[in-house]
């Protein structure tokens, strides 16, 4: 049964149903090698067992972790939260004094006579910041829509800009915004490249 690659082997086992012994009596270098690279190769049961012996030696943790995230499709929410404090233990890329706060979306919509147009933008950095983000994008949106027939609509636009700005400044500064935990979820693939 040696000679069976490791994946192999334990989609053997799942048909015999000894898999919890089996990855019991395996080495960690074996037990890491099967979850970080032959993770999709095995059976739900086999995945399960596997994971299960991981969290009972303290193995499903950090790297180990992502990389079997990384293998199956959706990413779990202590790998979003874990990605989203790494990015907020991070300098402010604006001012590069202040920790990074959070990441919120910032709308700008420019207005040309019959059309509007509108732009979301995820922005990283501290409430300082962003509310200096956020009162630009609100300036150009104020200015662009009063020489059109949206006009009306400036109010209402800055009013939403004004209600965001105070979510920002009442928001704690510990806990992920729902933008960056979505924007994390959409595009995890891309999270993990940059981490890993």
């Amino acid at each position: 049964m040696d000679s069976m690659p490791m994946a192999l082997r334990g989609l053997a086992l799942v048909k015999t149903g000894d898999l919890e012994e089996v990855y019991a009596g395996m080495e960690e270098t074996k037990l890491l090698r099967l979850a970080k690279f032959e993770y999709n190769d095995l059976e739900f049961q086999a995945k399960e067992a596997l994971k299960t012996e991981l969290a009972r030696r303290g193995l499903l943790e950090g790297k180990t972790l992502f990389l079997i995230n990384r293998q199956e499709d959706g990413p779990d929410d202590l790998e979003v939260k874990a990605i989203a404090v790494h990015f907020q233990n991070q300098v402010c890329p604006h001012c590069g004094k202040n920790r990074l706060a959070n990441a919120y979306v910032l709308t700008r919509r420019i207005a040309c006579l019959l059309v509007i147009f509108r732009q979301d933008e995820l922005v990283f950095g501290c409430k300082e910041c962003l509310a200096k983000k956020l009162r630009r994008k609100s300036l150009v949106t104020g200015l662009s829509l009063l020489f059109s027939v949206y006009f009306p609509l400036i109010p209402f636009y800055l009013s939403a800009d004004y209600r965001l700005g105070e979510e920002i400044q009442a928001a704690s500064e510990d806990i992920p915004s729902p933008d960056l935990l979505e924007s994390i979820r959409r595009n995890i693939k891309t999270y993990r490249d940059i981490l890993f």
